[in-house]
Parts: C-alpha cells; sequence; structure tokens
C-alpha cells in the first residue's frame, strides 16, 4: 500500500507540496500516471464527511456553504449561495475523474486530496487575496470549480490543477425557505454560545472581583445568617462551611440561639474542621431558649473553611461575622 500524504500546512498561504520528501518517506515504488490512491480494499472502507463556509474573492464576493463527502472512493461536493440560495452538486467522482498524469500526486489516496481540498475551502476566510479555488460559470447552467496548487518534484516547481464540475440543483420556493430557516437556526446557535460564553466570563469576573475587594480592604465585614443544619452543623446560606475568598487576620463572631434538653453541650467554632474555639451550654430550665456567643482572632488562609458544629436544635436567629483586620 503506498505511503499517504500529510498535508501539514496553511492552504491560506498558496500551497506548496514537496513531493520529493514525500517519496523518501514512503515505500519506493514505480507508480503508473494513475497510481494515486491505495488498495481497493482500503479505498472501500474510506469515509471523510466535512461541512463549512468558504468564499472564493475578496469581499464583498458571496459566502457559500458547502458539505464535502467520500464515501467508498467517491467524492461528491455540494455548494450553496448563502445569499440567494442557489446551490450545485457533483455528480458521485472517482478519483480518475479529477486527477489524472497531469496532476497526480504520488502515493496520495483520494482521502488526501479530499482533506486538502476541505482545507483550502475552510482557510479562505483567513487570506482573500490568495484563495487557489475558482467557482465560477462553465458552460450554459454548469459550474466549474477549479483548485490550484504548486507541488514539487525533483527540486523543480510545477503548479498542478484539479477541475471538479458542478451542476446546479432545482430548487422549490420552500426549499429556500427550509434554507433561510437553517441560518436563522445557525445565527441563534451562535449568540446562544455566545451568551453562554460571556455568562461564564462575568461569573468568573465577579469572582476574581469579591476576591479583589476583599483582599485589599482591610476592614472588610461579612455577615452571614444560619439557614437550617446538616446533621450537628449549622448552615450559612447553602452550604455548612464559609469558605475564605482571600487570605488574612480575621474576627470571627458566632452567636447561636438555641433550645436543648440536654444539661451540657459542646458548641465549636472550627477551622478546617479544627475546633479553634468552644462553649458549654448549660440549660438551667429544660427546654429554655437561650443564646451562647463564640469570638476569636485568628490568621485564614485563602480557601481554607470555617464552620460551626452544633449538636443541639436552633431556633431565632443565629449569626456568623467575618471582620478582616490584618494581612
Amino acid at each position: 500500500m503506498a505511503t499517504p500524504i500529510k498535508f501539514n500546512f496553511k492552504p491560506a498561504i498558496k500551497p506548496v507540496v514537496n513531493i520529493d520528501s514525500i517519496q523518501e518517506a514512503g515505500t519506493r515504488e514505480t507508480m503508473s500516471s494513475k497510481s494515486t490512491s491505495s488498495s481497493p480494499e482500503s479505498i472501500s472502507e474510506e469515509f471523510l464527511e466535512f461541512e463549512g463556509t468558504t468564499t472564493f474573492a475578496p469581499p464583498p464576493s458571496a459566502t457559500y456553504r458547502y458539505s464535502m463527502s467520500l464515501k467508498s472512493g467517491k467524492l461528491r461536493i455540494w455548494l450553496e449561495d448563502c445569499e440567494s440560495k442557489k446551490q450545485w452538486c457533483t455528480t458521485n467522482l472517482s478519483l480518475e475523474d479529477f486527477v489524472d498524469s497531469t496532476n497526480a500526486i504520488p502515493y496520495a489516496t483520494a482521502s488526501n486530496y479530499v482533506e486538502y481540498f476541505h482545507e483550502l475551502l475552510n482557510s479562505a476566510h483567513d487570506d482573500t487575496e490568495q484563495i487557489p479555488i475558482t467557482f465560477q460559470r462553465h458552460k450554459g447552467e454548469r459550474f466549474r470549480m477549479e483548485v490550484t496548487m504548486k507541488i514539487q518534484v525533483l527540486r523543480q516547481a510545477h503548479v498542478v490543477t484539479y477541475v471538479i464540475d458542478m451542476e446546479p440543483i432545482s430548487l422549490e420556493r420552500i426549499d429556500v425557505l427550509e434554507a433561510k430557516v437553517r441560518d436563522l437556526q445557525s445565527e441563534v446557535a451562535g449568540v446562544r454560545k455566545i451568551g453562554e460564553q460571556n455568562k461564564e466570563l462575568n461569573k468568573e469576573l465577579n469572582k476574581e472581583l469579591k476576591d479583589l475587594r476583599l483582599a485589599q480592604d482591610a476592614t472588610t465585614t461579612v455577615q452571614m445568617l444560619a439557614t437550617g443544619k446538616e446533621g450537628q452543623w449549622i448552615v450559612w446560606g447553602g452550604s455548612h462551611t464559609v469558605q475564605m475568598q482571600g487570605p488574612g487576620t480575621y474576627q470571627v463572631m458566632v452567636v447561636v440561639n438555641y433550645q436543648s434538653s440536654y444539661d451540657r453541650v459542646d458548641i465549636q467554632l472550627m477551622k478546617s474542621y479544627e475546633p479553634i474555639q468552644n462553649v458549654f451550654c448549660i440549660d438551667p430550665c429544660e427546654g429554655y431558649r437561650m443564646s451562647s456567643s463564640l469570638m476569636c482572632i485568628t490568621r485564614v488562609e485563602k480557601n481554607e473553611l470555617l464552620s460551626v458544629n452544633c449538636p443541639i436544635g436552633l431556633v431565632g436567629t443565629s449569626y456568623l461575622t467575618l471582620v478582616r483586620i490584618g494581612n
């Protein structure tokens, strides 16, 4: 089997394929003028499919939607003018329909040609001054696509051209409307994608702004209200942990309002699940509502967690207050 070509260059720049280097890397075998593809077994397994938009001249020329497929060694290309919705299509082309002795690339398979054509079409918008593909009327209603490139053989540069004829597709009014609906759907999908990206970006920027404000403001005060419990942990907002957004020295104050039927319970203020302050709550009268406070000054790092372990039931409103007093 012949060694396939790998096209590793930008199509927007005038393409040059160095056949000398390809032949050195490939199997050294004598090829006929049509020896451009692999064995029939591998051809039958070849399947490629591409789609996108392209242009054939600098603005304000038309933009075209295209699709290109290779199935069982047969190439089919479809084009649609995005403005007028006119469409053209090839028949199922064999390799011999567009490759002959004048433009054959040694060791290249049908897949290599199709991938290369796709790269050229897909990159046409990148440099509209050097588009190596033309598309124009040929005879009557028939249009012709011509692909031009340079190849280098034995240190000699040669220009080769691939000619592909395309027939117009007759469209009903409903077909044109369907094409316009497809365009609108593509635009809506693009707007939605941009909206989601902006939403994520805005979320990240808000978080960075919050972190920056907290890090720069030495007297930042944050007060949180208890919203319930998870087991023995008091929940602040949506979590039983409070993640510190910036490093620094903080005064931490906790007020817990509770009602207990126990004689003696222990409420703990914890940093990274290690106790840093605790208070014993004594209920002199069973079922009586009580309030206890915890307060300390501690150094915390960014993303460190604070939490309050409380094995008794809450009543009223409990508070957690953080005051940043230094770096």
